[in-house]
C-alpha cells in the first residue's frame, strides 16, 4: 500500500517527463536535427545504466526516480533525479557518472587534446578529474580550469535572458543532457556528431537549437569564411610529421568542416567582462582586433609577412588569414597541471606538448 501511495504521489511530475519527452520526440520528426534517441544517454548500448537498477540500458529512469520510498516523499531532487543537482564544486549529479567511481555508473571522458588532438597516453580520463583532481599542481578553485560556481552564478536566475532556473546546474550550461550525443570518435552523417549547446539557446524550443555544431553552418570553416580572406587550418593531430590532422587524426585536411563552430559558441560568455567573487570572466575580441581572430598579426601590411616565424601546417601567411578555433589552444574543461592559471591551455597544441610557452607551438619566432 505504500509503494503505490508514492507512486501516486509521484505520477503527475513523472506525466510531465513522459510527455515532454515524446513531445521532443514528435517535434523532430521531418527535422535534420538529432533527438533523443539519437543521444548518448539513451544509446541502448553505452548509454545510462545505473548500478542495481533494473532498466534497460537507455530508460530515462536510470535518472529520473519514479517513487521515493525511503522518504515518501516525491520530488527530493529537482526533476526527480536521483541525486540533488548541485551540492558543491566537486559534489554535483553529473559526477555521480562522469568519474572514475562505479557505484552508480562509471564513464571515460578523456580531455579535448587526448581525443580529438591526439595526445597520447591519456590523462584525466573523466569529467570529474578534469574538474577536481586531486594530484594537480593547482587545487580548485586555482590552477587552470572553468569555475562551476562562477558559470552557475553566471547562468543562474534567467540571466541574460537565456532561460536558465534558480539554482541550476552548471553543466547543463554548454551540455543538454537529453540530446548531447557521443562526438568521438568523429561521425558525420550530413549532420555532425556533438555533445555540447549554445547557452544563449537554452530555452530555445527550435529542435535546431538543441545541439550545437551539428549543422553545416555551425562550424569552423563557415565561421572563419565571415572574416576577409578568413581560413580555418586544423592543428596537427598527434605529432608534426604524419600528416594527420585534428579533429578526427585523418591525413585528410577537412579544414575546419568536421570541427564545430567553438568560437561562436565560447563567445556567448566571453563577451563581456564581469568580476565576482570566483574571479574574473574574460571578454575575447574575435573580431577585428583579436589576434587570433581576424585581426593583424604582424608585418607592415598586416599579415605575418616572414614565413620562417611561423610553424607548418600555418605556412601560407601571405594569401589567407587564419582564424582559429578557441579549442585550438584550450581545454574546455580545463586542466591544473598546465603550470599556467585560470587559462585552460592544453597540454598538446599542433602535434607540440608543453614545453613552458603554449606560442612555441605554432611560432618559430615571436615578435
Amino acid at each position: 500500500m505504500e509503494t503505490a501511495r508514492f507512486k501516486s504521489a509521484c505520477f503527475p511530475t513523472t506525466l510531465v517527463i513522459i510527455l515532454s519527452v515524446l513531445l521532443c520526440l514528435v517535434n523532430m520528426q521531418g527535422k535534420a536535427t538529432a533527438g533523443w534517441a539519437d543521444s548518448a544517454h539513451s544509446n541502448p548500448s553505452y548509454g545510462v545504466d545505473r548500478s542495481g537498477a533494473t532498466y534497460s540500458t537507455g530508460d530515462c529512469a536510470h535518472c529520473h526516480e519514479t517513487v521515493d520510498p525511503a522518504t515518501a516523499t516525491c520530488s527530493v531532487n529537482n526533476f526527480l533525479l536521483f541525486y540533488d543537482d548541485w551540492l558543491g564544486l566537486c559534489d554535483l549529479f553529473c559526477f555521480d557518472c562522469h568519474s572514475d567511481s562505479t557505484a552508480v555508473q562509471q564513464v571515460d571522458n578523456n580531455p579535448y587534446s587526448v581525443n580529438f588532438g591526439g595526445l597520447s597516453p591519456a590523462y584525466n580520463t573523466n569529467i570529474k578529474m578534469q574538474f577536481c583532481d586531486p594530484g594537480a599542481s593547482y587545487w580548485y578553485p586555482d590552477g587552470s580550469r572553468h569555475d562551476l560556481s562562477y558559470i552557475r552564478d553566471f547562468i543562474d536566475n534567467n540571466a541574460h535572458g537565456w532561460g536558465f532556473g534558480a539554482d541550476p546546474n552548471p553543466c547543463v550550461a554548454c551540455h543538454n543532457p537529453h540530446y548531447d550525443q557521443r562526438n568521438h570518435p568523429i561521425v558525420l552523417m550530413g549532420s555532425l556528431n556533438t555533445a555540447i549547446r549554445r547557452p544563449s539557446h537554452y530555452k530555445s524550443s527550435d529542435s535546431q537549437d538543441f545541439l550545437w555544431g551539428d549543422d553545416e553552418d555551425e562550424r569552423m570553416d563557415v565561421c572563419a569564411a565571415t572574416f576577409t580572406d578568413g581560413v580555418y587550418q586544423p592543428p596537427y593531430f598527434g605529432d608534426t610529421t604524419s600528416g594527420k590532422f585534428e579533429p578526427g587524426g585523418t591525413t585528410t585536411n577537412y579544414a575546419g568542416d568536421r570541427t564545430p563552430d567553438y568560437v561562436t559558441f565560447c563567445l556567448d560568455c566571453h563577451q563581456v567582462s564581469v568580476d565576482s567573487k570566483y574571479g574574473p570572466l574574460q571578454a575575447i575580441d574575435w573580431g577585428e582586433t583579436g589576434n587570433h581572430g581576424y585581426a593583424a598579426h604582424g608585418g607592415a601590411d598586416g599579415t605575418l609577412t616572414d614565413v620562417n616565424n611561423i610553424d607548418e601546417p600555418y605556412k601560407q601567411v601571405n594569401s589567407v588569414n587564419y582564424v582559429l578555433s578557441c579549442l585550438d589552444c584550450h581545454e574546455p574543461h580545463g586542466d591544473g597541471k598546465n603550470f599556467v592559471s585560470n587559462v585552460l591551455v592544453r597540454r598538446m597544441i599542433n602535434g607540440v606538448e608543453w614545453s613552458g610557452s603554449h606560442c612555441t607551438a605554432c611560432h618559430s619566432q615571436l615578435y
